[in-house]
């Protein structure tokens, strides 16, 4: 038996603690097993600079991550969690506190890179000296619980494909980021040139991509956008049929724009508004990349080489439509 007395699983919600529950029953006495939600959305989120003016763009940045904020749609997912008298329960530790005292932890969802960059910003940003095991399957049998008590369960230094697939999810994080920065004051000088100023919207790559969509293949449902969207991201016919966005985002991303007044929404029919439209006439042509999605999954399997390429792309793209601004108004 492990000499390890503090065992903090990283699990992706509630649900899935309730699943192992009654697997680490026997081990609640001797053990004090704690919980951690990684949040299918990531527990940390970027944390973009302050102060940041048009004249200072294009630019690029090295991301910054913030624990997310606890608010009501998410109220107790935050806060770390303990088995005890076969009840999980909310604690008055914090996430850092918690591994602080971990002597062991367990990775038990890395289902695909979103998850595995969850997991490791996690470890990345909270000091810990435990050990790191893994959980191969999100519904573990009961030997496999187990041997994270006999010290045979796989260790994550051991799964080197996983730190790349995390290196990978980094690609991607980068990318989003110094969009998301140079957009939201950059495009957002044309969302309020056509009357959508809210602090709280910016325009994403996918948000974007799918007004160009909605322009290209005018009214149509929801139910019908969102499989396009899952499976039949055909871009320019260029390259291979890809997605955009994700299983969370894709529904969203709708939303977002129906509610920045961008979208029109009627009986869940969805086609670009005249604000929509205004908006995109603002930009530069060149804004109009429908091939994005697969510019990033290329990117994403150069791993660190992709930056320079990114870097390339962030500046050029906004410095075009900067350019392009200055002229229209």
């Amino acid at each position: 038996m492990t000499h390890f007395k503090n065992i903090v699983f990283l699990v992706e919600s509630r649900n899935s603690a309730n699943r192992i529950k009654p697997l680490l029953s026997k081990y609640q006495d001797k053990f004090n097993l704690q919980f951690i939600h990684t949040l299918a959305i990531g527990l940390y989120q970027f944390k973009y600079p302050s102060h940041i003016k048009i004249k200072d763009l294009p630019a690029v940045f090295k991301p910054e991550w913030q624990l997310r904020k606890n608010d009501d749609s998410l109220g107790f997912k935050l806060a770390p969690h303990a088995l005890k008298d076969d009840q999980i329960a909310g604690t008055a530790l914090t996430v850092s506190e918690v591994l602080k005292q971990a002597d062991m932890i367990v990775l038990t969802e890395y289902h695909d890179t979103s998850a595995i960059h969850s997991v490791y910003t996690i470890l990345e940003f909270n000091p810990h000296q435990a050990d790191v095991v893994l959980l191969r399957d999100s519904r573990p049998t009961q030997k496999e619980i187990d041997s994270i008590f006999n010290a045979t369960a796989q260790k994550l230094q051991d799964e080197p494909l996983l730190h790349t697939l995390y290196e990978q999810s980094k690609v991607k994080k980068y990318f989003d980021y110094n969009f998301n920065i140079n957009s939201a004051i950059i495009l957002g000088k044309s969302l309020k040139l056509v009357g959508v100023d809210s602090p709280d919207f910016v325009m994403t790559k996918n948000c974007l991509l799918a007004l160009y969509y909605l322009k290209n293949n005018g009214r149509n449902s929801i139910s019908n956008i969102l499989q396009d969207f899952h499976e039949n991201w055909v871009g320019t016919g260029k390259y291979a049929v890809t997605s955009l966005g994700s299983i969370i985002s894709r529904s969203e991303i709708l939303s977002l724009l129906v509610n920045a007044g961008l979208v029109h929404n009627e009986n869940s029919e969805l086609q670009l508004s005249n604000k929509g439209q205004d908006f995109l006439n603002t930009l530069h042509q060149d804004c109009c990349d429908m091939d994005l999605p697969h510019r990033i999954k290329q990117w994403v399997e150069l791993e660190s080489s992709a930056y320079p390429k990114i870097d390339t792309y962030i500046r050029t793209y906004f410095g075009k439509q900067k350019r392009y601004l200055n002229k229209i108004s």
